[in-house]
């Protein structure tokens, strides 16, 4: 197995939950994986199980599931059945967004923005509120929102001082979680914003949607600040959303009711599809029947 490969050998296991621990450990240590599974396995389990790896939630690190994502660009998975399809390997590659260099400088900025922010503000005493506020503000101040959409990441916002949504969203969760308050990732097929945690509520901010620096207004402003509900077509996760976050008590924030709605809605009318096309079935098969017992009533009836 090649040397970029985790451990310099092939992991073999029977338990699920020791994949996930171990894709885990390969990502952060930028290996890729080899793994040889007792079990079955393709790739719609294999996908369940990277997703359950994207939902790790380590509060000591801020490349948990936000960083994972912030990470990286893509993957490639091969799985190789072995003895009568009893046992697989499996191999996955990482696509990284960043080299090691780019990461440094990204942790770098990190912790010179925070000792900027406890010099400046003395944040680490502030209440969460008012670290949600300063960040928000910090960010906004610091940089400009690409509109030509070429700077999409933080590494390029660091790097340019422009970016878009995703780049904005990506140093607020580092920060605000560098600073010991909860905050989490969530993007639609248009847009990425941040969900924080304040007080024991989550509540729901988007810093790219409050810098107007690109028309020359630079003064922050608070339209998409701590809002329990963000309304407009780009905050609509209900059919292409992606969120990395499992805790029950962000229900109430970012369309989830409408989720939960909208899957059972879902789930009910594919119930009653099937149960139309089953009775459909059922009552063509009953028509064909009674036409054959036409048939031989009326071959009855003219041998008599």
């Amino acid at each position: 197995v090649s040397s970029n490969y985790c451990e310099d050998n092939i992991k073999k296991t029977y338990k699920e939950s020791e994949i996930v621990d171990y894709l885990y450990y390969c990502f952060m240590n930028r290996k890729n994986v080899a793994v040889l599974y007792y079990g079955k396995m393709n790739l719609s389990i294999l996908e369940s199980v990277i997703q359950k790896v994207f939902l790790i939630d380590d509060p000591k690190t801020i490349y948990d599931a936000e960083g994972l994502w912030g990470l990286m660009e893509s993957y490639e998975v091969s799985i190789v059945p072995r003895l009568l399809d009893k046992e697989y390997y499996i191999f996955i590659k990482f696509n990284y967004k960043y080299s090691v260099s780019e990461m440094e400088l990204i942790n770098t900025w990190l912790d010179k923005t925070i000792l900027i922010l406890q010099n400046k503000y003395n944040i680490n005493i502030k209440p969460d509120k008012d670290k949600a506020k300063i960040v928000h503000d910090y960010l906004i101040n610091e940089f400009n929102y690409d509109i030509e959409l070429k700077n999409i990441d933080d590494y390029n916002g660091i790097s340019t001082g422009k970016m878009v949504c995703q780049g904005y969203a990506l140093l607020y969760c580092k920060i605000m979680n560098l600073l010991n308050v909860k905050c989490k990732i969530v993007f639609s097929d248009q847009h990425s914003w941040n969900v924080v945690k304040i007080e024991n509520k989550w509540y729901q901010v988007d810093v790219s949607g409050d810098d107007l620096g690109h028309i020359n207004i630079k003064k922050p402003i608070y339209t998409y600040f701590l809002k329990e509900k963000l309304v407009g077509e780009k905050y609509n996760i209900i059919k292409s959303g992606i969120y990395f976050w499992n805790e029950m008590e962000i229900v109430n924030i970012c369309n989830i009711q409408e989720i939960i709605f909208y899957k059972l809605k879902t789930y009910i009318l594919n119930i009653f599809k099937y149960m139309f096309v089953i009775l459909t079935m059922n009552i063509f098969l009953i028509l064909i029947l009674l036409i054959i017992i036409n048939k031989k009533r009326r071959k009855y009836k003219k041998i008599f």
